[in-house]
């Protein structure tokens, strides 16, 4: 949201949504990041649970809209390790260790390619493009080894889910 507020005031020019996006950071910052993990977790609002200890690629993802640079590259250096979310055809949705991680299932574990794109925009906003190359051409190179699927396996680049799916070319554009 912070990101999205941020590019909207770039194209608009609108001054209130600058505001915003620098409030929802400080906001995200303050509230949701986590130093035992290194990255940003879900705060539970209604019935609790423990969504906020299980690590996630959207946990690195908040780099995007982070206005804390330490922060948002401690996250980011999470995408480069393998024992994390780096995988040979793509980011993990979760590390290949955590007992949840299942790479050919839905959730919990296949790599996207909208989260892919995102990944990108983040190295990008953070200034380390040769991570966001690397994630990019990684990336590509699992789209087509997946048949343009709307996710696919990490480990191994096969693809599931709908074939060909639209997101999948966004996320080739990269």
């Amino acid at each position: 949201m912070s990101h999205a507020f941020l590019l909207a005031s770039e194209l608009t020019g609108d001054n209130a949504q600058r505001r915003a996006s620098f409030e929802i950071g400080e906001a995200m910052d303050e509230l949701l990041w986590d130093d035992s993990q290194g990255l940003y977790v879900d705060r539970p609002v209604v019935g609790g649970g423990d969504s906020h200890r299980v690590p996630t690629l959207d946990g690195v993802l908040s780099a995007l809209g982070s206005v804390r640079g330490e922060r948002a590259l401690a996250c980011l250096d999470q995408l480069r390790d393998p024992a994390r979310f780096a995988a040979p055809w793509g980011l993990r949705y979760l590390p290949a260790a955590d007992p949840r991680y299942r790479p050919d299932g839905y959730w919990r574990g296949p790599a996207w390619p909208q989260l892919e794109f995102l990944a990108v925009q983040a190295c990008r906003r953070w200034g380390d493009d040769a991570l966001a190359d690397e994630i990019a051409e990684r990336g590509r190179r699992a789209i087509v080894r997946s048949g343009w699927s709307e996710y696919w396996n990490p480990e191994t680049g096969a693809g599931r889910g709908a074939r060909p799916q639209t997101w999948a070319s966004l996320a080739a554009a990269l």
